[in-house]
């Protein structure tokens, strides 16, 4: 008996769906979330490592969303321009050192007249140039980055969850490559920072549960690859190959932040039910991206241009 081709791959294909079904279902059932646009519940939202690239642009969309919004950079003339372009409270704060962190949540509280509602942990660097953890120096990009990426998580993820239960709340981490334990040469420091970061979250989730802080979500959010400083930092854009099939894939700032956001907004104040996982660019999304773009029915991303 024959078989003809097709019909060997959809059992193949049939047969690894079968395998990893469970693994499928969570992974599509924890990214479902109803976005909410409705101005009739304002927000208080601060965000991290956010006077540039996403973190702009979803303060920018919670903005329009009627929120009110507190972003920190470690820049003082970024923080400035943010805070004219913006028209929102904005803060200079090292995330690595507690005492800013302090004064950033207090300041925030103060300008935003209460507790925040939703804590975005954005604050990241990226390695630029790539480089191999041998040839690094450990008191130079090695310890800058682990200090940004890894301790200011963790550092305003312990002044946010206090924050949070006085009225309930959520706190999002944001994940980048690596996080799926993935290799990542050339960028190892970045890689193993957000590997930690959803180990974090899923510690935090059980130790708000054990604490019955019922009231305060601890959740991830992944917003793919963002044409953004922090990409340009991560990726060799010297390959014309690396940068077409690239265009196609990352995606502009305003274009991820109007998606993420009002899926953001749509997470339960709770640390009941599964853990929130919201993906920007799942498989299905990366394939029809690469599909259309190949097709000439998708503009791909601007790759040449400067990014902030």
């Amino acid at each position: 008996m024959s078989v003809s081709f097709p019909s060997l791959l959809g059992g193949l294909v049939l047969g690894v769906s079968l395998a990893h079904l469970p693994s499928l279902l969570r992974y599509f059932l924890e990214g479902r979330v109803s976005p909410d646009t409705s101005r009739s519940r304002s927000r208080r939202v601060i965000i991290t490592g956010g006077t540039r690239g996403l973190g702009f642009a979803m303060a920018r969309e919670f903005l329009a969303l009627g929120d009110s919004v507190t972003v920190c950079g470690r820049d003082e003339s970024a923080v400035t321009e943010a805070a004219e372009s913006l028209g929102c409270h904005a803060v200079q704060c090292d995330v690595s050192d507690y005492r800013d962190v302090d004064r950033l949540f207090e300041s925030a509280e103060k300008a935003m007249g209460g507790p925040p509602d939703l804590v975005l942990n954005n604050a990241a660097l990226s390695q630029s140039p790539k480089m191999r953890l041998v040839d690094m120096a450990v008191d130079g990009q090695l310890r800058t980055m682990v200090d940004a990426n890894m301790t200011g998580a963790l550092i305003v993820a312990r002044r946010a969850i206090p924050a949070l239960a006085s009225c309930g709340g959520t706190l999002f981490f944001m994940d980048g490559t690596g996080a799926w334990g993935n290799a990542t040469p050339g960028n190892s420091v970045y890689g193993c920072s957000k590997r930690g970061i959803t180990q974090l979250a899923a510690t935090l989730r059980k130790e708000v549960t054990e604490q019955k802080l019922a009231q305060v979500g601890v959740h991830m959010a992944s917003p793919g690859m963002v044409n953004t400083r922090l990409l340009r930092g991560a990726v060799d854009f010297s390959k014309s190959s690396t940068v077409k099939v690239l265009s196609n894939l990352v995606a502009e700032p305003a274009e991820v932040a109007s998606w993420l956001v009002p899926r953001l907004r749509g997470v339960p104040c709770s640390c009941s039910g599964r853990m929130r996982y919201i993906r920007f660019l799942t498989p299905f999304g990366a394939a029809y991206r690469l599909l259309f773009g190949a097709m000439g029915m998708r503009k791909p991303t601007n790759l040449m241009k400067n990014v902030d």
